[in-house]
């Protein structure tokens, strides 16, 4: 005869469960979801870059992955798309995006511009192709790397459609093991998508934290730190603190995550 535990058994357990685990616990059991809202988080080492979240052992990974619906997936590409995908955003063709402001005045117009870093990139594959296949033995898997790693090159320089779709993939894995993958529709940038997702995950907690370090992402607006070591933060020292963290290799801080 089996019996349930009683909550305060619930909680004094999900105090003492390592955070990684109590977080996939909680996304798979809607039942714990309320209490594990209630218990505070305790990390060690929690680490945001813009797509990757290490939590303790736990790391939650976003990038973008290829799915080809008609034609045979290249090699190259199954192997990115099992690693996790790129860890950067690309446009339609699958290379990466480049934010830079164009913003060339008339007066401009007769200087010599460098080519596109897209289009040295193709005519340098171009080159190794061509010397690597006037080998007596040729490495067959690398020339079909090279044509794979050509082909949304050409796409993109003759304005054609890529035989593939751009995904952004969840992958969670805990001690170098993979634990869940999701797929969804690429209509979010990296760092937004990091951005929402540290939000579902902090937005309603109290944490205590030992290390912290964020880099090249800030936190969510919606999630703010309200003390460090027991003491309250005015907004000013929580400004200076936030541009502080990306320079700091850990900080050892006591904090609190909280939702306005």
């Amino acid at each position: 005869m089996t019996t349930a535990l009683n909550e305060n058994c619930m909680k004094a357990i999900m105090k003492n469960l390592d955070p990684g685990l109590r977080l996939l616990l909680s996304q798979t059991c809607p039942s714990l979801r309320q209490l594990d809202q209630e218990v505070p988080l305790k990390i060690q080492h929690l680490h945001i870059s813009t797509s990757r979240l290490h939590i303790n052992k736990t790391t939650f990974k976003l990038g973008i992955i290829r799915h080809y619906p008609d034609v045979d997936t290249p090699e190259f590409v199954k192997k990115e798309n099992s690693e996790g995908g790129t860890p950067y955003d690309v446009d339609i063709y699958g290379l990466r995006r480049s934010f830079k402001a164009e913003n060339v005045s008339d007066d401009d117009c007769n200087y010599n511009y460098e080519p596109e870093a897209w289009i040295v990139e193709m005519e340098r594959l171009q080159e190794e192709l061509m010397e690597l296949e006037l080998y007596r033995n040729p490495d067959k898997k690398k020339i079909e790397k090279l044509h794979g790693q050509l082909a949304p090159l050409y796409h993109k320089y003759n304005d054609t459609t890529p035989p593939f779709d751009n995904y952004l993939q969840l992958m969670v894995t805990r001690k170098g093991k993979i634990q869940k993958i999701e797929k969804m529709s690429y209509g979010k940038l990296l760092h937004q998508g990091m951005e929402y997702l540290v939000s579902r995950i902090f937005g309603r907690r109290r944490i205590f934290l030992d290390s912290l370090k964020l880099q090249g992402i800030a936190l969510p607006c919606d999630v703010h730190l309200a003390q460090v070591n027991r003491t309250c933060v005015t907004p000013d020292a929580l400004e200076l603190l936030l541009y502080l963290m990306p320079s700091l290799d850990s900080l050892k801080t006591n904090i609190t995550i909280s939702e306005n």
